[in-house]
This record gives C-alpha cells, structure tokens and sequence, in this order.
C-alpha cells in the first residue's frame, strides 16, 4: 500500500500571501508532500476577512487543514501555528516556526510595539499598497533582502490592500 502525502500547511507572514511560498512549493516532492498555503485573515484573498484575532485565524486554518497535518509558519504567521497547535496538538503532527516568537514578554515592550502598531495600522488606513509596500519594506531590519528576494516580495506585498493589513495589526499587534 503506498503512502499517501503528508499535508503541510504554510502559513506566511505580515503583509504577505500564500503565494510568499511559491518558492518553496515548486520544490516540494509532490508523491510525499500536499502544500496548503491559505492567505491568512486581513491579507490577500482573504482581505475584507473581519475580525482579524487569532481565534479567527485559527478557526480558517483548521479549516483548510485535514485532520492530521505539518504546520509551518514564518514570523506572524508562526505565531498563529503556535495558537494552532495550542488549540488542536492532536492534529497538529509537526510544528515548523521560522523566524518567530510567542510574542513579546515584557509588558512595557508590548505596550511600545502595540504602539508602533496603531501608527503603523493609522498610516494603511490612508495609505495606497503601494506607500504601505515602500514603508513596510524601507525598514532596516529587511535591509540585506537580496534583489531577486525583495521582488518576489514586493509582488506579494501588493496582492494586498492596506486596510486589511490596518486590520491585521489591530487584532494581532
């Protein structure tokens, strides 16, 4: 009897899509892998998705997973899959985090980035995707993103509408 595929779900990070993973899903062996790659809450398809929580989200990914699957999330994203995992580890057969944290611990430190958050989430509320993608990326954090990296990320950056994003960081921030 062969062995049917793994499903693994990827989950992309802040201010990306499913398609963030388009990379790594054209090297996937598909006789052993099954990638699904929702857009998650606030971003992409799923744009006009309200409310953004992270109950929401891990309400939609549940629901795009099978029973049993691999979750892997970068940044925000790996965010949500700890909260997935939390919610369902009897579905969750492996988790991946890349790039990610279970949140921030200090209060006085969550209280600043929820700050920055409600400037940065102010600014996409009047901003075209554009101005957010130029902003968002101009961070010194992305500075070493090589050439080829960056467009591939800048595309996906404008799948999305600022609102959305605006969204994201009100109930994920």
């Amino acid at each position: 009897m062969e062995a049917m595929p793994t499903t693994v779900v990827l989950l992309h990070g802040f201010a990306g899509t499913g398609r963030a993973w388009d990379p790594v899903v054209a090297r996937l062996d598909r006789e052993r892998y099954t990638p699904v790659v929702p857009d998650l809450g606030g971003h992409g398809a799923a744009r006009a998705a309200r409310p953004v929580t992270f109950d929401t989200c891990v309400a939609d990914v549940l629901a795009a997973a099978p029973e049993r699957f691999v979750l892997c999330g970068y940044s925000m994203g790996g965010r949500i899959a700890q909260h997935v995992a939390l919610v369902a580890p009897e579905r969750v057969e492996r988790l991946v985090l890349v790039a990610t944290t279970a949140g921030i611990a200090d209060e006085a430190e969550r209280a600043a980035r929820r700050a920055d958050d409600e400037r940065l989430a102010a600014f996409a509320d009047e901003a075209t995707i554009e101005e957010f993608a130029d902003r968002w990326t101009a961070q010194p954090l992305f500075a070493g993103t090589p050439p080829d990296a960056a467009r591939l990320w800048r595309e996906d950056l404008l799948r999305n509408d600022p609102r959305g994003l605006a969204a994201v960081l009100r109930g994920l921030g």
